[in-house]
């Protein structure tokens, strides 16, 4: 279930616990993952590693980058799409996996 699923649920949801910083959850990392397949899947090798030239830039500052270090015809939207996507997969299984053990848990994505 994502968040916005339970929010709209009848659970009894206590807390909520959002992690800006990485210390509880290393999003740079699932990032760089998601960046990397969706790379491959766009026939665009690499893009994993071309994250750590655009820390910190806006969106508008990405799309220059993209488009004049990796090809000018980028295509932003579908590489948007497809990295969300990913992001999400991965950290559905990295929260299964690594998170939510419990009997309680199981079944519960979080988003």
């Amino acid at each position: 279930m994502h968040l916005e699923e339970a929010l709209n649920s009848k659970m009894d949801i206590k807390a909520l616990i959002f992690d800006m910083d990485g210390l509880l959850f290393d999003s740079e990392r699932i990032v760089q993952r998601s960046w990397e397949i969706a790379g491959n899947e766009l026939g665009i090798q690499h893009m994993g590693e071309v994250i750590y030239h655009t820390l910190g830039m806006n969106r508008t500052g990405r799309n220059e980058y993209f488009r004049k270090y990796i090809r000018e015809d980028f295509p932003f939207e579908e590489f948007g799409e497809l990295t969300r996507d990913n992001f999400w997969k991965i950290v559905d299984k990295e929260v299964q996996k690594n998170c939510w053990h419990t009997e309680k848990h199981r079944g519960i994505r979080w988003r």
